[in-house]
């Protein structure tokens, strides 16, 4: 029940103020525990070359389409 003088949608409001201030003081302490973008980068660059690597050892791709995507990858890489 909503206190006299208070209307409901100024505490709903409210509520969801104190829950987003939770929510990134959260973030905030889990993003000081992340690597830093050049190791993200990395291992970026080592999972989507695996999985490249994957679908060209059974075929799944003609060679038009190994070059294309292997282009973007390098493309890709280059950007991160």
């Amino acid at each position: 029940m909503a206190p006299q003088g208070q209307p409901l949608h100024a505490r709903i409001f409210a509520q969801a103020l104190v829950i987003s201030c939770g929510c990134l003081a959260t973030c905030a302490s889990q993003a000081m525990e992340r690597p830093p973008l050049s190791a993200a980068c990395r291992a970026w660059d080592s999972h989507i070359a695996e999985l490249i690597s994957q679908h060209r050892l059974v075929h799944e791709l003609d060679d038009d389409q190994n070059h294309e995507i292997t282009r973007l990858f390098y493309q890709a890489e280059s950007a991160c």
